[in-house]
């Protein structure tokens, strides 16, 4: 936006030097130096902050796509959702209070222990906790949720 503005505000500019020719009057040749170099400067800075953001660019995608040693790899991880949001999430769904549908056992089945761990449950089905504090996994026949909008809506405000 501010670089359309400067070059339609050079083509005026530039109206401007070619009446300058014809104009040979000091103040006006002042007010069009002190424009042009008005519009130098707002081209030259506003260029140099978008060539500081490319480059800069890189190193930040980099950085949010690169795996961390501690999480699991997954959308959620690191940087999606907060790490205090995914531990409230993870401690009511597939619980008691927002059971899964039977189906999704085996999805939760394939995940490695890291992975569970991560979020502080376990693939053990039953309620509560297991020894190492970890939340295990409810299913059921009826009364699930699919998901954490279902479960807030249909159980956590009801």
């Amino acid at each position: 936006m501010v670089l359309y503005l400067c070059s339609a505000l050079s083509l005026i500019v530039a109206c401007a030097g070619c009446a300058a020719v014809k104009i040979t009057h000091r103040a006006y040749i002042m007010v069009y130096g002190c424009c042009l170099g008005f519009i130098w400067l707002a081209v030259l800075i506003t260029g140099g902050v978008l060539a500081g953001a490319a480059a800069a660019t890189p190193m930040v995608m980099q950085g949010l796509c690169s795996q961390s040693d501690v999480a699991p790899s997954n959308a959620y991880s690191g940087y999606a959702i907060d790490r205090n949001l995914q531990v409230a999430l993870n401690g009511v769904m597939c619980t008691a209070t927002c059971p899964c549908p039977v189906s999704a056992k085996s999805t939760y089945d394939n995940l490695n222990a890291t992975t569970m761990g991560y979020f502080n449950r376990t693939a053990q089905p039953g309620t509560g906790n297991n020894t190492a504090n970890q939340i295990k996994m409810q299913y059921a026949q009826v009364g699930t949720v699919s998901s954490f909008q279902e479960c807030w809506t249909t159980k956590l405000q009801a």
